[in-house]
């Protein structure tokens, strides 16, 4: 049987979305770990790939899922919106400068390529919004140098911390019980239209990510449960 979590990040355009798809046991844990991995464990035997009952994972909200079961979420409130907010931050200089109001999503991509790889990017914490649990949280730069300070090592900075933020929320599921996923799927267009942050993911996460088959997923989600009610 496959179990399948997903994680997913409400955001504004462009969208970001990551599903796993995993399969074998769930490691046993002690005391409330236990009563969680217990819990898996009979989700997976059950074979539908979703939490039978309600899940209490901090930083992560557990959602009834359509036809049964309960899915759990971890939805930042900035996520794919933080590489908007460097691109627009690139955009308001080059008006400084006299230049015009572009997009530059395809300048910032033509830099990281012929920058390679950078090992030496600022950490960044890209909690822009906050979270849910506490709003008041804000973003944040670390380890800024002289030699690090500059467009390309903040595109990594902002990528990297992204893909950190959605780590986390991932290792909250790992401690509550669950089992370590065989893949990743990417969905929305802030990672298929950059692959440079499907790169980021893969190395944060150590796993190689597939993008979804159909694009605009919400609404081709939507779109097909629509369907399925009408079925019934």
């Amino acid at each position: 049987m496959q179990k399948r979590i997903s994680w997913n990040r409400r955001i504004q355009d462009p969208g970001l979305c990551c599903h796993w798809r995993q399969s074998g046991s769930v490691p046993r844990r002690s005391g409330r770990q236990e009563a969680h991995a217990s819990c898996q464990r009979r989700h997976r035997q059950s074979g539908r790939g979703l939490t039978p009952g309600y899940l209490s994972v901090p930083g992560l909200e557990t959602r009834p899922y359509p036809g049964g079961g309960n899915l759990l979420v971890g939805a930042a409130l900035c996520g794919g919106r933080s590489y908007a907010l460097l691109e627009n931050f690139f955009r308001q200089t080059l008006r400084l400068a006299g230049g015009p109001d572009i997009s530059l999503y395809g300048a910032m991509e033509r830099a990281l390529d012929e920058a390679g790889e950078i090992t030496d990017a600022p950490e960044a914490t890209t909690l822009f919004q906050g979270t849910r649990e506490n709003p008041a949280l804000r973003g944040s730069f670390r380890g800024i140098s002289c030699e690090n300070f500059t467009p390309v090592h903040f595109m990594h900075s902002v990528m990297n911390g992204m893909a950190q933020e959605l780590f986390a929320m991932y290792q909250g599921f790992l401690d509550a019980g669950g089992a370590k996923p065989e893949a990743m799927i990417g969905s929305g267009n802030g990672l298929r239209k950059n692959r440079h942050l499907q790169k980021a993911f893969e190395r944060v996460f150590s796993c190689p990510m597939t993008l979804s088959r159909c694009e605009e997923e919400a609404a081709c989600g939507a779109a097909r449960w629509a369907l399925a009610c009408r079925a019934d």
